[in-house]
C-alpha cells in the first residue's frame, strides 16, 4: 500500500505542478513524469505478483485489486499526457483514500525517486528502496 499511496500523492502533485507551470516547461516534467511511471508499473506488478501468491484479489479497506489496477492505469495514460502534451488537461481521477502514514508515503517516494535518478547499475539505491517498503512490514 505504501508504494500506491506515494503513487497517489505524487500524481496529485505532479498534476498540480504541471497545470500551475503551463506548456512552458514541458522538459522539467520529463525526470518526475519518468520516475512516477516507474512507480506506477513497478507497483501494478507487486499487486500482481501478491494477487497470484495469495491466490485472490488484493482487498483493503474499501479498495479491491481491480480499483487499485484501475488507477494506475489512469496514472499511466495521465503520464503519458504529461510527457508528450505541451498542453496538460486536469487530472480528475478520485483519490483512493489510503490510510497509509504520509511520513512512510513520502519516504517511499524519496527512495524511489534517489533510485530513479541513480545511473546504472543502481544497486545500493534499489536496495534502500526495498528497504523502505518493507520496513515494518508484517
Amino acid at each position: 500500500m505504501r508504494c500506491l499511496a506515494s503513487v497517489e500523492r505524487w500524481m496529485t502533485h505532479l498534476a498540480s505542478w504541471s497545470a500551475a507551470q503551463a506548456a512552458g516547461n514541458i522538459q522539467a516534467r520529463w525526470a518526475d513524469v519518468r520516475a512516477l511511471v516507474g512507480l506506477a508499473a513497478t507497483t501494478e506488478v507487486l499487486i500482481a505478483a501478491y494477487e497470484d501468491g495469495a491466490g485472490s484479489q488484493l482487498s483493503t479497506g474499501s479498495l479491491g485489486g481491480s480499483a487499485a489496477t484501475a488507477y494506475l492505469e489512469a496514472c499511466l495514460d495521465f503520464c503519458d499526457q504529461l510527457a508528450l502534451d505541451a498542453d496538460v488537461v486536469p487530472w480528475t481521477e478520485p483519490g483512493l483514500r489510503l490510510n497509509v502514514d504520509p511520513s512512510l508515503r513520502d519516504q517511499t517516494r524519496a527512495a524511489w525517486k534517489a533510485f530513479s535518478e541513480t545511473p546504472s547499475p543502481a544497486l545500493e539505491a534499489r536496495k534502500a528502496f526495498v528497504d523502505t517498503v518493507l520496513a515494518g512490514a508484517d
